[in-house]
């Protein structure tokens, strides 16, 4: 049974991600293993990041159909320069998984400089923004960084931010492609803005709330081994999200859903 939560807490510790990547070599969209084309890099120029704001989550999730359930948090601070991202996942007698992103607010979004994931030991990737390098504690070799490049975790807060600005420059059918950097590699995930829809919250969100308005984006995965990411991001909370879904080819799959908001 310990093994089953231990290996449930390193998938549900993991929620914006794909631990796994592959090196990414900048310049044109190039052909994917199933000979599809990447479409070309988003590059936004408008942005609106929320004000500093705890979230709170409560998790389900399923690793070869044993069932589990845990609570999370996302907190998000910025000053306008300077911004703070750090997402915590606790599981009872396992301890705590945290994800941390840092780094600068500029003209083209979020500039990370340090990505984190912290758990039994730390293993971070540092981005070298002037030289466009970024670096990993392993043994992984560098990779180039394209322009407005993200990690794992500011990648969900940069579409925030673009959303939030002009949502009327992403319509249904949109995709958004951005490079983004994990702790191992980097590799150019795309988003699908499938459209408006209802998510369903636990009932004491925010005190009342069951249902809420939200935009749902998808990640669909260019290989069989690769995972599906679900987005649901509220306009009324300047598209921060509300409900994430990472489903494994497996059919293993984490499923969080905003139960609070805090200020931090």
């Amino acid at each position: 049974m310990q093994g089953r939560l231990l290996a449930s807490f390193a998938l549900g510790a993991s929620l914006w991600l794909g631990s796994s990547v592959q090196a990414f070599a900048a310049n044109p969209p190039q052909p994917t293993a199933t000979g599809a084309i990447l479409p070309a890099l988003t590059h936004a120029t408008a942005f609106t990041f929320p004000e500093p704001v705890r979230l709170l989550y409560a998790l389900d999730g399923e690793v070869k159909k044993f069932s589990y359930q845990a609570q999370g948090e996302l907190l998000w601070k910025q000053d306008g320069h300077h911004y703070e991202a750090r997402l915590q996942v606790g599981v009872p007698l396992l301890g705590e998984r945290t994800r941390s992103s840092t780094g600068s607010i500029t003209p083209v979004g979020l500039a990370p400089l340090r990505f984190v994931d912290t758990w039994r030991k730390e293993v971070a990737a540092d981005f070298d923004q002037a030289n466009h390098r970024a670096s990993f504690s392993g043994n992984n070799p560098e990779v180039a960084l394209e322009t407005a490049a993200q990690d794992q975790l500011s990648v969900i807060l940069q579409i925030t931010g673009m959303l939030a600005a002009t949502p009327s420059h992403y319509p249904p059918g949109t995709t958004l492609a951005l490079q983004t950097i994990g702790l191992h590699g980097a590799e150019v995930w795309v988003f699908t803005v499938d459209g408006a829809e209802k998510v369903h919250l636990p009932n004491d969100t925010l005190g009342h709330m069951g249902t809420m308005d939200s935009l749902r984006l998808t990640r669909t995965p260019r290989l069989p081994s690769g995972q599906k990411v679900e987005l649901w991001l509220s306009p009324s909370m300047g598209y921060l999200p509300v409900r994430l879904k990472i489903t494994q080819a497996s059919g293993d799959f984490i499923d969080q859903r905003l139960r609070g908001v805090e200020t931090p």
